[in-house]
């Protein structure tokens, strides 16, 4: 994905739903941060997901709805990383630590 302009196809869905407060946003940004350190994404292509996340908070403004940005978020984060459950390890390593 290197050198590509990266664009994604994810709308959201326009149902009456709650409208989050702004604070979310940064919310957000602080869990995917995580996620994408946990990713092997390049620089560049962490960088493009930066910059699909902060359009797609743009097209929502106003009617934001942190349940659906999480959604469309988690879409947009499979195309870079095709990994289907970015959170496997972390549950596997919960599963273990219960069973233990």
């Amino acid at each position: 994905m290197a050198n590509m302009e990266k664009s994604t196809n994810v709308t959201i869905n326009k149902e009456k739903n709650m409208i989050s407060d702004s604070r979310c946003f940064y919310c957000f940004s602080r869990a995917f941060e995580k996620l994408l350190e946990k990713e092997k994404l390049s620089i560049e292509d962490k960088n493009y997901f930066v910059r699909d996340m902060v359009g797609l908070y743009n097209k929502v403004r106003g009617k934001f709805s942190a349940p659906l940005f999480s959604r469309e978020l988690h879409t947009i984060l499979k195309q870079y990383t095709n990994d289907p459950d970015p959170y496997m390890e972390v549950k596997r390593l919960s599963n273990d630590m219960v069973l233990a």
